[in-house]
C-alpha cells in the first residue's frame, strides 16, 4: 500500500457519509466510515481513500503554527496514529461551519489567526471529548451493537464468518447474537444477508449483470444468488435490471 503522501502541518479529516479506508506511517490500514476522525500529523506518511464507487462526504481541516500543535504532543491524544470513532456529532459539523465562516471574514489578519486558533483548539478538544465518550458507550451494549453494525455495513462485498464477530466485540457469538437481536430485531447474519440483498438490487437496478453481482458481492454462485434474491425479494434477478424480465 503507497503510504507516500506527505503533508505540512497538522490536517484533520471527518468523514461525515459512506466509508473508505486509511492507511498511517506504520503501514496500518484501517476501514473508516461516517462518524470517523482521521487526525494526520505533520511530516507523516499516510493514504486514505473512499470506497471507489460509493465516494463520501468529508469535512477537511489543514493547519499550521503553535496554535494546532498541541493535540500531538498531548498524552490524551494518543490514539493520533489510528482513526478516531467519534460518531456523528452536530457540534463537531457547526465547529467546521464557523471555521469556514472565520476563514471568509473580512477580519485582519492577526484578528483571523487568533479566532481561528482558538475555533480549532475548541474543534480538536471536542474530538478528544467525544471520543473517551465512544470509549465508554463502546464498553456498553449499544456500543457494542452500534460497533457491529458499522462492522457488517462496510463490509457487504466480502464474506463474514461467526469468529470475526466474536473477535470483533470479546463476545461468544451467542451472546453476542442475543444483545444484537434484541437491539435491530435480527440476528447479525440476518442483517447482513440483508445488506447484501439490498447492494444487490441496487446493482441490478443500475444495470450490472447478474453473474458480476454475484461474484462482487461474493455469493457462492449466480444460481445460489438467484434463488436466494427471489426467496428474500419475491423477484428475480432479471427483473430487476432495466430492459428484462424474467
Amino acid at each position: 500500500m503507497n503510504t507516500s503522501r506527505i503533508l505540512d502541518g497538522l490536517h484533520f479529516v471527518y468523514i461525515v457519509s459512506s466509508f473508505g479506508w486509511s492507511v498511517n506511517e506504520d503501514g496500518e490500514r484501517f476501514d473508516v466510515g461516517a462518524g470517523t476522525a482521521l487526525p494526520l500529523l505533520p511530516h507523516s506518511p499516510h493514504a486514505y481513500s473512499p470506497h471507489r464507487e460509493s465516494g463520501w462526504i468529508e469535512y477537511w481541516l489543514g493547519c499550521d503554527g503553535s496554535h494546532p500543535q498541541w493535540p500531538a504532543k498531548e498524552s490524551a491524544f494518543g490514539m493520533l496514529r489510528r482513526p478516531i470513532p467519534v460518531g456523528m456529532d452536530s457540534a463537531l459539523l457547526a465547529d467546521f461551519r464557523h471555521l469556514c465562516l472565520a476563514a471568509h471574514s473580512d477580519n485582519n489578519k492577526s484578528t483571523m489567526v487568533r479566532v481561528l486558533g482558538g475555533l480549532i483548539n475548541r474543534l480538536l478538544g471536542r474530538v478528544l471529548v467525544l471520543r473517551h465518550g465512544r470509549d465508554r458507550l463502546e464498553r456498553s451494549e449499544s456500543g457494542i451493537v452500534e460497533r457491529v453494525l458499522a462492522f457488517l455495513d462496510s463490509r457487504h462485498e466480502s464474506d463474514i464468518a461467526q469468529q470475526d464477530l466474536s473477535a470483533l466485540t470479546g463476545l461468544s457469538y451467542r451472546r453476542l447474537s442475543q444483545i444484537f437481536k434484541t437491539a435491530v430485531g435480527m440476528s447479525p447474519h440476518q442483517y447482513f444477508v440483508d445488506r447484501k440483498i439490498k447492494a444487490a438490487a441496487r446493482l441490478l437496478r443500475s444495470g450490472t449483470p447478474v453473474k458480476d453481482v454475484a461474484n462482487r458481492l461474493n455469493f457462492d454462485s449466480p444460481y445460489y444468488f438467484s434463488r436466494l434474491l427471489k426467496s428474500k425479494t419475491g423477484a428475480s434477478p432479471s427483473s430487476l435490471i432495466p430492459g428484462k424480465q424474467g
